[in-house]
C-alpha cells in the first residue's frame, strides 16, 4: 500500500529528557485521551506587517499576513523544543524539522477545506514561502478534491474503519503520513480578516489525529488607527507535553522576533 517514503527526521527521548514530571502526569492519563491546554495572548504584528508590506513592494509581489506567521511561528518553535514534540505510543519524539499545516479554502470548491504543509519556513525567506504556499494552491485547484477524498481524511478511515492500527505502529503511520505530507504535528489556522476585539476561540475539547499544537490567530479591529495592529493567537496544545512554562516561553519568543523582524527575518 506505501512504497518508499523519506522518513522524519526524529529522535526518541531520553526518560531524563522526557522528565519526570511529565512522566508522571503521562502515566496518570487515560489512553488514548490526550488533554488540551490553551492560551491566549495579544501580539502586536505592525512591525512584521510593515516589514512585510516593504518587502511586498520590493519584490513586487503580496506577501500576507499567512506568509508572516509561518516564518514567525516556525522561528519561535525552534527556539522552544517541546513545541515540536510528538508522543507516538508509550515514547516522546522530537522532531528537527517545523512542518505547519495550514488549513485553507479553496476558490470556487465552496466551503470545503483542504491544507497545505509549509516545510521549515523559518529557513526559507518570505518570498520564498510565497512561491510554495502559491504552487501547492495552485496543484490542489487543480486536483479539484472532493472534502470527503482529501488524504487525511483517508488516512483516518484507514486507520479506524479498516484497522490499520492494527496491523502498522502508530510511529509507522504518523512517519507516512508525515512524509506524504498528510499531516503535521502543528496547525496554524489564519484569519486575514480585521475581527472584534470580542471574537475568540474559547475552547477545543480534543486535538485533530497525531496534533501537538494548533495555533488560531486573528487579526483585531484597529479602529481606523494605522499605528496599531494587535493580533489575537488562541495555542491549544497537548497537556502531556506542553505545560504553562513552556507556553510563556514560547510567547516571549514570538514577541522577541516580532518586534525586530529586520533581525529575525
Amino acid at each position: 500500500m506505501f512504497k518508499k517514503y523519506e522518513k522524519p527526521k526524529m529522535r526518541k527521548l531520553t526518560s531524563e529528557e522526557f522528565g519526570l514530571h511529565r512522566q508522571s502526569y503521562f502515566i496518570s492519563i487515560p489512553k488514548p485521551y490526550s488533554p488540551v491546554s490553551g492560551m491566549e495572548f495579544i501580539l502586536d504584528i505592525k512591525p512584521c506587517m510593515d516589514y512585510a508590506k516593504n518587502l511586498s513592494i520590493k519584490i513586487n509581489q503580496n506577501i500576507i499576513l499567512s506568509h508572516v506567521l509561518n516564518k514567525l511561528m516556525a522561528l519561535a518553535i525552534a527556539e522552544n523544543p517541546p513545541y515540536n514534540q510528538i508522543i507516538l505510543g508509550n515514547n516522546l519524539y522530537q522532531l528537527e524539522d517545523v512542518h505547519i499545516m495550514n488549513p485553507i479554502q479553496i476558490p470556487d470548491q465552496g466551503r470545503a477545506q483542504q491544507s497545505i504543509i509549509i516545510k521549515n519556513p523559518h529557513k526559507k525567506t518570505l518570498a520564498e514561502q510565497k512561491q510554495e504556499f502559491t504552487k501547492k494552491i495552485f496543484r490542489l485547484m487543480k486536483q479539484k478534491r472532493e472534502p470527503l477524498s482529501h488524504p487525511s481524511l483517508v488516512i483516518r478511515k484507514y486507520i479506524y474503519k479498516y484497522g490499520l492500527n492494527k496491523l502498522l505502529s502508530v510511529k509507522r503511520i504518523f512517519s507516512i503520513g508525515y512524509a506524504m505530507d498528510l499531516f503535521s504535528n502543528i496547525i496554524l489556522s489564519v484569519h486575514e480578516y480585521n475581527g472584534p476585539s470580542d471574537f475568540k476561540v474559547l475552547q477545543m475539547v480534543q486535538l485533530p489525529l497525531f496534533t501537538l499544537l494548533m495555533i488560531h490567530a486573528s487579526r483585531l479591529d484597529n479602529h481606523g488607527d494605522d499605528n496599531k495592529q494587535a493580533l489575537r493567537l488562541s495555542i491549544f496544545g497537548d497537556h502531556r507535553v506542553i505545560f504553562g512554562s513552556d507556553t510563556y516561553l514560547f510567547f516571549e519568543s514570538l514577541k522577541k522576533i516580532a518586534a525586530e523582524p529586520e533581525k529575525y527575518f
